[in-house]
């Protein structure tokens, strides 16, 4: 789905990833290409909180996440950037591990309210939510996968994600609430559970999202 750049705003999760697109590819993050380039903090709830922020005081039309995440598929994905068609929440709930319950079992919904602007229906947000663009589901947790252990969990709660961010569910929630349609673009730089940063694939996945920007 095309947007009008000028109406939408760019949101990068950290520093890093930022200062690292301005390198690599200036043009595509230039603040005169969009309503604005904001970093908007690590992890769901910063992000949420952060873009909630904007939203009042920008009101722009459209947000597009971009940043970095770790691939459930294999190590030849590393360096690729792809956007998500929903975004799912793991680690809301209770207990942990093969024992932790989600909020769609427990009954409780993260939020019951209006999303976007329509007045007729009252939504409720268990665990998942649909995005604006085409493309496979992307998990949202609150720590990184540190092995196979965790990653296999994860992947058994939520067959359908193909990867895991840190901020991807709490931006989406925050732009839903605001009226604000979302697309994720999440360049791969290592496979989830690969904890050792010399084997990552950082700059070849900014510059794979960098390229998406540029379309």
């Amino acid at each position: 789905m095309l947007h009008d750049s000028q109406t939408t705003l760019l949101c990068v999760p950290t520093r890093f990833e930022l200062d690292r697109l301005r390198v690599l590819a200036p043009e595509a993050v230039a603040p005169e290409r969009w309503a604005g380039v904001a970093v908007i903090g690590f992890g769901p709830v910063a992000a949420a909180a952060a873009v909630s922020r904007l939203i009042a005081q920008r009101a722009p039309k459209h947000l597009i996440l971009a940043g970095i995440a770790g691939t459930y598929g294999a190590a030849s994905e590393a360096g690729s950037a792809i956007t998500f068609g929903s975004v799912a929440m793991d680690g809301v709930g209770a207990g942990e591990g093969a024992a932790f319950v989600r909020p769609s079992t427990m009954g409780f919904p993260q939020w019951e309210g209006k999303l976007r602007d329509d007045e007729s229906a009252v939504a409720a947000v268990f665990d998942r939510l649909d995005l604006e663009s085409e493309g496979p589901e992307l998990l949202t947790v609150a720590a990184a996968a540190d092995g196979s252990a965790m990653l296999e969990a994860r992947r058994a709660r939520f067959p359908d994600a193909v990867a895991e961010d840190m901020e991807g569910f709490g931006v989406a929630l925050a732009a839903a609430m605001g009226n604000v349609g979302v697309s994720i673009v999440r360049g791969f730089s290592n496979v989830a559970g690969n904890r050792d940063p010399k084997t990552w694939a950082i700059d070849d996945a900014l510059g794979a999202v960098a390229e998406w920007l540029e379309r």
